[in-house]
């Protein structure tokens, strides 16, 4: 169920997104692409605006990843690219442009069984390098990742300490 604040949110953020997608003006498809991370919400938003605006149309395509949606606007085969990183200096000079119209949140959560009710930067290094695999109750630590080659991967392993062992 969509509520009103998704509505209201959705009636001013694809507009904005719209203006800043570079060489949009009058067509009567936007074609959005790029990360899978953010389809979902996309796809909320694009049909709260096409309700609103019976005239406009917006294909939210299936996953290019980031660097599959760069490529796709820079070859004008899509107008609005989703990227979950920052643009490469090559991209920027074949005339790529960003835009920070949203952010993905990076959550770890875990069963409403676990009795862990807070998790410290260090375990989540140490869960994800191995050194440990059961929670102090002793069930085992299960981690669910996306693949290694996706941005939010990548942005993870950048940020703690992870050799890639335990996921």
């Amino acid at each position: 169920m969509v509520t009103n604040g998704v509505l209201s949110a959705a009636k001013a953020a694809v507009p904005l997104a719209m203006m800043l997608c570079c060489g949009f003006a009058s067509a009567d498809t936007l074609r959005v692409g790029g990360t899978g991370t953010a389809l979902g919400s996309m796809r909320i938003l694009a049909e709260a605006y096409e309700a609103q605006h019976p005239d406009m149309s917006i294909e939210v395509l299936p996953s290019l990843g980031s660097s599959g949606g760069i490529k796709a606007v820079i070859a004008e085969a899509i107008e609005l690219g989703l990227s979950a990183r920052p643009l490469k200096d090559a991209e920027q000079a074949a005339g790529a442009q960003a835009r920070v119209f949203a952010r993905s949140p990076l959550v770890f959560a875990t069963s409403l069984d676990n009795p862990a009710d807070a998790i410290t930067t260090q375990a989540i290094e140490a869960a994800f390098s191995g050194r440990i695999l059961r929670w102090a109750s002793g069930a085992p630590i299960r981690l669910v990742m996306r693949p290694v080659e996706e941005a939010n991967t990548k942005i993870l392993r950048g940020a703690v300490r992870w050799d890639g062992a335990g996921g």
